[in-house]
């Protein structure tokens, strides 16, 4: 009997043991874990302080220091050479131009005195300016004689790559002594150096394909009109006066495909000179 009791009560504490520990693995599944991230300080690193090289440290001490890093020296700009006109080499009739010793680039009209020589015309104006022009005319117009004298000049170059627009003309006590238009325009171009003198370039039509077509100009005065063609060299009478006229080239032009700056138009290079 002592024994059978003996085998219950241990059979009774298994039981109640294994009870307990499921309830606590029970209570363990359904615990939610929360995760946690530690962090930990970052030790600080001590900044790096350079070394600072001596000035005067005993390895550079005895050298030259390299020329680096000096100040640039500012020289003073040379003023530019004064220009003057010059013509090209040969026989082709033309003019340059200059203003106060600078390549003249604009429109000027100015009174003053002119001294003409075989080919330049140096003009001191009322206001103190200095005007050149080199010159070189066609042969079959002669030559100007030299003189000095009061008179007006009108100058102009307008030029660009791509079309010219230059103007010379130059006048004495009686009117008008040399004339000189090289110039371009989209239409056929009218001149009048005087009021005694029109010049008119005849209206033509395409240019048959070819950069430039000859084209004639119309002079007109007072005693009637004179067809020029272009090389022609013609006397013209006003009421006045007689000019002996050279036409250098009278054209329309049709801009070539390969051209950078092209011009469709008409062009003229006309002279005139008074003959007395």
């Amino acid at each position: 009997m002592p024994i059978k009791i003996f085998w219950l009560l241990i059979v009774l504490a298994i039981t109640i043991g294994c009870s307990s520990g499921s309830e606590q693995v029970s209570e363990q599944v359904q615990v939610q874990v929360v995760p946690q991230i530690v962090t930990n300080p970052t030790e600080s690193v001590p900044k790096h302080t350079p070394t600072i090289t001596p000035t005067l440290h005993p390895l550079i001490s005895n050298e030259t220091p390299a020329p680096i890093n000096h100040p640039i020296l500012e020289l003073t700009p040379e003023s530019a050479a004064p220009y003057n006109p010059i013509l090209s080499t040969g026989s082709v009739p033309e003019s340059v131009s200059a203003v106060n010793d600078k390549y003249f680039n604009g429109s000027v009209t100015r009174n003053g005195t002119i001294t003409l020589n075989e080919n330049l015309i140096d003009v001191t104006t009322e206001d103190g300016d200095s005007i050149k022009v080199a010159y070189r005319l066609p042969i079959s117009l002669g030559r100007i004689p030299d003189r000095t004298f009061d008179g007006a000049i009108i100058l102009t170059n307008l030029s660009t790559i791509a079309s010219t627009q230059k103007t010379l003309s130059l006048s004495d006590e009686r009117g008008l002594l040399l004339y000189e238009v090289f110039t371009s325009s989209e239409a056929p171009i009218a001149l009048d150096p005087t009021s005694d003198i029109n010049i008119t370039q005849s209206a033509a039509g395409e240019s048959g394909g070819r950069v430039a077509e000859s084209i004639d100009i119309d002079i007109s005065t007072s005693t009637g009109t004179t067809t020029v063609v272009n090389d022609q060299t013609v006397s013209i009478n006003t009421a006045s006066e007689t000019f002996l006229v050279y036409l250098q080239g009278s054209h329309i032009l049709s801009s070539s495909r390969e051209s950078t700056d092209p011009f469709t138009g008409y062009q003229i290079h006309v002279w005139i000179v008074r003959t007395s």
